[in-house]
C-alpha cells in the first residue's frame, strides 16, 4: 500500500459473506470468575518512608514513632491547643522537644497553599505535627529543604498530619528548610510545630 493512495472499498465474494455471517458475531470466550487473592497490608516496619535525594538531610526510619499518631484524633479545642497535645503525645516516644513558636493560619480545600521557614541545625532531628480545626477533615503537610527537594510529607487523610510519622528528617547541615501546608478537605485554622531532638 502506498501511503498517498486512499484505502478503497473492497467487495466481499458471495461465499466469503456467508462463511463470515455463519460464524456469527465474534465474542470472547467465557471465562469463570477468579477470586483476587487478599492481600495483607504491610507491617509498619516495612512501609516505605519518603526518600530523599537532598544533599542537606537524610531520613530515620523509627516505625514505633507512628503509634503515638495512629491514636490520636482532633478535640474540640483550638487548633494550636491540639497540635500541642498531638506532639506531647509523642514526645515520650520520641524524646523530642518544641523549637520555636507554632505557626499558624487559615486554609480551605483548594486554596494556595502556606509555607512556612524555620532554621535546621546541621546534626539535628526533626518531626513537623499539624492540626487543625474539626472543620478541617484532610490537613496536609509537607517539608522541603532550601532548594525545594522534598523531604517528607504526610500520607493520611486526616486533620493532624506528622512529617516523617515513622521517623524524622535529620539534616547533615544547617539549612533554611520550608514547611507547606494545605486543606484537601474542609476549612479553618490549623497550627504547626517543629520537634528536635
Amino acid at each position: 500500500m502506498h501511503p498517498s493512495r486512499p484505502l478503497r472499498p473492497t467487495r466481499l465474494g458471495p461465499l466469503a459473506a456467508v462463511l463470515i455471517s455463519a460464524c456469527g458475531p465474534s465474542r470472547p470466550p467465557a471465562v469463570a470468575p477468579t477470586a483476587h487473592p487478599t492481600v495483607a497490608p504491610l507491617p509498619l516496619a516495612e512501609l516505605p518512608v519518603a526518600s530523599t535525594s537532598s544533599k542537606r538531610a537524610t531520613l530515620k526510619v523509627d516505625a514505633p514513632w507512628a503509634a503515638c499518631h495512629r491514636g490520636f484524633a482532633v478535640g474540640q479545642g483550638d487548633a494550636r491547643a491540639e497540635v500541642g497535645r498531638l506532639a506531647a503525645s509523642c514526645a515520650g516516644v520520641t524524646r523530642m522537644h518544641r523549637v520555636g513558636e507554632p505557626f499558624s493560619g487559615e486554609q480551605a480545600a483548594g486554596g494556595k497553599p502556606q509555607r512556612f521557614g524555620w532554621r535546621a541545625q546541621a546534626g539535628r532531628c526533626y518531626r513537623v505535627y499539624a492540626a487543625g480545626v474539626p472543620a478541617i477533615k484532610n490537613l496536609d503537610l509537607l517539608v522541603e529543604d532550601s532548594v525545594g527537594v522534598v523531604l517528607g510529607q504526610d500520607g493520611n487523610d486526616d486533620g493532624a498530619p506528622v512529617v516523617v510519622d515513622a521517623g524524622a528528617i535529620c539534616f547533615t547541615q544547617d539549612d533554611e528548610a520550608i514547611i507547606v501546608v494545605s486543606v484537601g478537605d474542609g476549612a479553618g485554622a490549623f497550627a504547626v510545630e517543629v520537634w528536635s531532638d
